[in-house]
């Protein structure tokens, strides 16, 4: 992959209109995965390649940002069915995603479900004003959810089908967001940004002190998300990395929430250091892997055939 975009950057500032449009379409051909390569061979490009490369990675990043749909990767059924209430159904549905869908956030608006006998006859959900939002377990692919049906105006064995649409928050691609130049960092005087896609990462503050390093940085999502409300632990649980000259990665010994918005967070990692002198960072790197984008997407979704309790 280095290779090839190398070769299509140098094209980019051919002298051959020709060849600089074929090099364009080349860059864009390769596809969102291709942007930490081209971003990262591309930062000494001048004059018109620079110009070029600039349009290739905001399509690329408008791509990749866009590029997570829940369709065909997020399922619903029917688990179970038990007597509810007074002659009612709850049904016990199961929401499974695909294992490369980085699902963040889950709700359910009882609100938007409709039930229907084999004739049509409607049958009317409990607690209809409610939202449903399910934690999303670390390592899990699938969540359950429980949801009441009041009984139906004449007995039904089954539903012929359970329509409703659930809301779902999806992670677009990750991506490595790296700082160097840590010393000089130290000084206060450096406040690098990073940005891909849709998120701005910025690296804040970096302190040596006591025998510790503390490195303050900051997400920034272009757009206020659900996703990233004070309850969700996703993003927080995402660790600051500190690689060595060695490139081998050191976790913090901890890492504190500063400050919590909408649209992203500020945090703290501590990492055990004995050498509070500036130059004992060179050749370390700071890492923060993130998603670059948070994908919202409405998911319409019907459960057919499914039995009801009777008693």
């Amino acid at each position: 992959m280095e290779d090839r975009v190398r070769g299509l950057l140098l094209d980019l500032g051919s002298g051959s209109m020709a060849a600089r449009d074929a090099a364009e379409a080349a860059l864009i051909g390769l596809g969102p995965k291709a942007l930490p390569v081209i971003v990262g061979l591309g930062r000494d490009a001048d004059g018109e390649a620079a110009f070029r490369l600039d349009g290739i990675r905001r399509t690329l990043e408008e791509a990749a940002a866009a590029g997570s749909s829940a369709e065909g990767r997020v399922t619903v059924r029917c688990l179970t069915t038990e007597p509810f209430g007074d002659g009612g159904t709850r049904l016990l549905l199961r929401i499974d995603w695909t294992e490369d869908t980085a699902l963040l956030a889950l709700r359910l608006p009882l609100r938007s479900i409709v039930a229907d006998g084999p004739s049509g006859e409607s049958v009317p959900v409990a607690q209809r004003a409610a939202v449903l939002e399910a934690t999303i377990p670390p390592d899990s692919r699938f969540v359950e959810v429980p949801v009441g049906l009041m009984p139906p105006a004449v007995p039904l064995p089954l539903l012929d089908v359970l329509r409703g649409t659930v809301i779902v928050w999806i992670g677009g691609m990750e991506h490595d967001f790296d700082f160097s130049n840590l010393s000089r960092a130290v000084s206060g005087n450096l406040h690098p940004v990073a940005r891909l896609g849709r998120a701005a990462v910025r690296l804040e503050e970096v302190a040596l002190e006591s025998g510790r390093l503390l490195v303050t940085a900051s997400i920034a999502y272009d757009d206020p998300s659900e996703a990233l409300a004070s309850h969700r632990t996703w993003l927080s649980d995402r660790p600051l990395e500190l690689l060595g000259p060695d490139g081998q990665p050191r976790r913090p010994a901890s890492q504190t929430v500063r400050r919590r918005s909408d649209r992203g967070l500020t945090t703290t990692a501590e990492f055990p250091w004995n050498d509070d002198a500036a130059s004992s960072l060179l050749g370390c790197t700071l890492r923060w892997r993130l998603p670059i984008a948070i994908h919202e997407q409405p998911l319409d979704f019907a459960v057919r055939a499914i039995p009801l309790s009777s008693r």
